[in-house]
Order: structure tokens, then sequence, then C-alpha cells
């Protein structure tokens, strides 16, 4: 049975993937804050350096690729977890 934070970092790696980066950077962890967040992916940071673009510009490149697969129903989660 896959985890709950195995479920998440696969469909994240998925878009990461989709909108044209690596895989590995869409590694989900437990996040550093739980007082913000149970999970986070700082994959948008690290494909900064490798790839010369802003952070900002690569997570809304994830997150537009991500919202195309939820509409498209090839996902198991909502838009309205997102």
């Amino acid at each position: 049975m896959k985890t709950i934070l195995k479920l998440i970092s696969e469909d994240i790696e998925q878009a990461f993937e989709d909108a044209g980066y690596r895989r590995e950077f869409g590694r989900v962890t437990l996040s550093n804050r739980p007082d913000l967040c149970e999970y986070q992916c700082n994959g948008a940071m690290a494909a900064a350096k490798e790839y010369h673009k802003a952070p900002a510009m690569i997570a809304q490149d994830v997150l537009r690729r991500r919202k195309r697969a939820v509409n498209s129903a090839s996902s198991p989660w909502s838009i309205r977890d997102f």
C-alpha cells in the first residue's frame, strides 16, 4: 500500500516531468514547518539553478501542468485540493 506522501510525490513528479523538468525535482517531503503545511516540495528552487529560470516561473509551469492533469481526470486529486 502506498502512503499519502508517496502518492503526492508521484503526482508532483509527473507534473514536473510534464512541464519539461527532471522528474526528481518533484519529490515531496514532510514539511520543515508543520505550522504552515504538512508536505512540501522544494523542486522549483533546485530546478532554478539547473534551468536558469526563476523558481516562481518553474512553479507556475508545474502548476499549469498539474491543473491540466486534474482537468483531464488523469489524477486522483481534485483541483480543490490545491
